[in-house]
């Protein structure tokens, strides 16, 4: 035969306290809102150089743009123009005082810049590409160390530039 379950006596379910609301007072909403406008967008932020120098001790380059001098003495320069005819971009130009350019290679290069750097006794300067890629100059050496730990020398005269 069938029986009821038991009855039980009617309780009040427990109530839990509802967390408090935090709001923002209605005075500090325009300065929050210029300040997310004006200094929350990357518009304002300026892009970062393709060739960033970290100098050490010593002075500053010569250049960091599309032209920098051979010698300090010499009027000539070394400069990047854009490839020949209908060709992607940049070739290295030895510039001589009378304004003629010399191509120096066929290579050409895809947004480069030149740094020109001194040659010093001691690693005084370093250029750092967008990849990671740091050039050093020690003594009359020139070498690239590369962000997986390999350092490549690089012999002067032959590539005495680092491209882009």
């Amino acid at each position: 035969m069938y029986q009821t379950p038991p009855q039980y006596s009617p309780v009040m379910p427990y109530e839990t306290p509802r967390p408090p609301r935090h709001r923002l007072p209605l005075f500090l909403l325009p300065p929050v809102l210029f300040g997310v406008l004006f200094f929350g967008g990357s518009y304002l932020l300026t892009p970062e150089p393709d060739v960033e120098m970290q100098s050490g001790f010593a002075a500053p380059p010569s250049a960091t743009a599309v032209e920098a001098g051979v010698n300090p003495g010499s009027p000539e320069r070394i400069g990047l123009r854009q490839a020949p005819g209908a060709a992607p971009g940049s070739v290295l130009v030895r510039v001589a005082a009378d304004g003629r350019e010399v191509p120096v290679g066929a290579t050409s290069f895809h947004g480069a810049r030149l740094a020109a750097v001194e040659v010093g006794s001691r690693v005084d300067r370093a250029l750092v590409g967008p990849d990671g890629t740091t050039a050093v100059a020690v003594g009359d050496l020139f070498a690239t160390a590369r962000s997986d730990g390999r350092v490549i020398p690089l012999d002067v005269g032959e590539t005495d530039f680092f491209g882009s």
